[in-house]
């Protein structure tokens, strides 16, 4: 860690006292800052209420400076979560809660595993070696599946076996959905500490303080999809990196969009028995519920050495995220309706809502209405 970034670190350890976080995160933190991402996230587990309480902790570098914000953090307080005794394949779920139950998942690493065997006995090893198998042979039914990752969230989820998991990802969307959660903007000169923002959730939902109102997040993501013809296979082969701008208002990060050019947007190559064709796109989201907004899309014909399908470049509006016309007023772009380009070629569709993004960032599928382009073509 050089100069500035310890100065960053020591910057934002401040900032998370004065919140009244758990002491847990110096070392989350100061790995964080050394790697240097463009934003970041930290996940705080509370036992000291005598309630399970997660926090995560969001930090981005705002408008190309080199500065990490504490923007705002989410409280989730989990609820019990009911696992339906049964056997499915020799494996009691009920037997299998309990024996999970026995166990502190949350100081379990490897260095306590490696000092069990040392010691001679490995007797919780090989009760957690048994437990992970009960697990893995709940999967041979789609019950026994969603069994086996309701039994994973209630003892495993955000503990240092869960994190290197394939599961990870959806242990997390399980954890929230059993939770109660608020969300509360570290811009707000009222924002609650952490200990405050515990007596919220006893508050009914329709009575609670919204301390995200007026609050503006958002992300710039860039990515594309390269169409190949193939007679044989529909194989889509994704490639991503960290190319993520995070921005305080939607004009900013329009302006940064405008500013690539459209040939600099990160491919992902998909082969489908399609024209040669590649689509480019840079996206937008609300970091505030993770949710698209716009996305700017060009179509590029390969057997042209990549040239811009009949000159348009289109933007794609979230419809119940933003209309056509908060679109313009917040990012000051004339867009014109689909299909009749006007002097810049800029075009604009709305389609259905696409969803909660995932951990990487793929866009729930949706179909094209119509294009002239690219008629038939899924994203």
């Amino acid at each position: 860690m050089n100069n500035k970034q310890y100065e960053q670190y020591c910057r934002l350890q401040e900032a998370i006292r004065g919140y009244g976080f758990p002491q847990v995160y110096d070392q989350m933190l100061s790995m964080a800052v050394k790697d240097d991402p463009p934003g970041f996230r930290i996940n705080l587990l509370d036992f000291s209420s005598g309630e399970r309480i997660r926090y995560k902790l969001q930090f981005y570098k705002f408008d190309s400076q080199d500065d990490y914000t504490f923007d705002h953090y989410q409280l989730f307080r989990r609820g019990e979560i009911p696992i339906k005794a049964t056997v499915i394949n020799g494996i009691d779920t009920a037997l299998v809660d309990a024996r999970m139950g026995e166990i502190n998942w949350h100081g379990i690493n490897e260095d306590l595993l490696r000092r069990d065997e040392e010691r001679g006995s490995g007797r919780l090893h090989r009760e957690i070696n048994r437990l992970l198998s009960d697990l893995d042979r709940l999967t041979v039914t789609e019950e026994g599946t969603h069994l086996m990752e309701l039994l994973a969230t209630k003892h495993l989820a955000f503990t240092p076996l869960a994190a290197g998991s394939h599961i990870h990802p959806r242990l997390e969307e399980l954890d929230q959905t059993y939770s109660d959660t608020v969300k509360i903007s570290t811009r707000r000169p009222d924002a609650p500490i952490a200990r405050d923002a515990i007596f919220i959730l006893s508050t009914p939902p329709q009575e609670r303080t919204d301390y995200m109102a007026g609050h503006e997040a958002y992300e710039v993501r860039t990515k594309g999809y390269e169409h190949r013809s193939t007679k044989e296979q529909h194989l889509s082969v994704g490639v991503y990196n960290d190319k993520s701008r995070y921005f305080t208002t939607l004009k900013k990060a329009v302006d940064h969009i405008e500013r690539i050019p459209l040939d600099q947007f990160d491919p992902i190559i998909v082969i489908a028995d399609r024209l040669p064709l590649m689509i480019k796109e840079a996206i937008i989201y609300d970091c505030t519920d993770d949710q698209v907004i716009a996305v700017k899309t060009s179509n590029w014909d390969l057997n042209k050495k990549e040239t811009l399908v009949n000159n348009i470049i289109s933007w794609h509006l979230t419809e119940g995220k933003t209309t056509a016309a908060d679109f313009k007023q917040k990012s000051g772009l004339a867009l014109s309706s689909y299909g009749q380009p006007d002097e810049k070629g800029l075009t604009y569709q709305v389609y259905p809502p696409i969803g909660p993004a995932d951990g990487h960032r793929h866009r729930k599928p949706f179909k094209r209405k119509d294009p002239p382009d690219n008629r038939g073509l899924h994203m």
